[in-house]
């Protein structure tokens, strides 16, 4: 299985721990607790084979997105156990998905069109952040309609065509 596959299969699973952590929520706290765990921790799995494909692309880029995103997962985290951080993570993770859109359209290792997508939710969750529960229904669903449509559009193209990492010349 390429690495492109692996990380979206790592990505379904995710998807799937995060829906049902949000559908177990209002009923089952502790267990809904303990899946959204599983859910971050599938994604820093999944952020680590993120940056296995684009590290040749460039690495310090790559590497400020895996630091952004762990400091996403650890803020969540912290928040979903009602701790204060000082940085909302929605904003970590849109300058996250920004930064992987950037290195997919540069990369050209899956189509532009979905890096161009993920540049757009990422600014849009970071937007989000700046007035929290201040932007009309419809402005914060259209971000969060992206944002979901983004990441399912690249999550597809990894499972369904994979990426092969070139090998690193010699």
């Amino acid at each position: 299985m390429s690495t492109g596959r692996t990380a979206g299969a790592v990505y379904l699973a995710y998807f799937v721990a995060a829906i049902v952590a949000q559908g177990l929520m209002s009923r089952v706290r502790p267990v809904s607790n303990a899946v959204e765990v599983l859910s971050t921790l599938l994604y820093v799995v999944l952020t680590l084979l993120l940056y296995g494909l684009f590290r040749r692309v460039n690495s310090l880029v790559a590497l400020v997105a895996v630091a952004l995103s762990l400091a996403g997962c650890v803020t969540m985290t912290l928040e979903q156990f009602h701790v204060a951080t000082p940085v909302r993570f929605l904003l970590l993770f849109g300058a996250y998905d920004a930064i992987v859109g950037y290195l997919i359209v540069v990369s050209g290792l899956v189509p532009r069109a979905i890096g161009g997508l993920l540049i757009a939710a990422g600014i849009g969750w970071m937007f989000s952040t700046l007035a929290p529960g201040e932007q009309p229904r419809f402005v914060a669903a259209g971000i969060e309609g992206l944002g979901f449509a983004a990441e399912l559009a690249f999550m597809f193209w990894l499972l369904v065509r994979g990426v092969d990492v070139p090998a690193a010349r010699a």
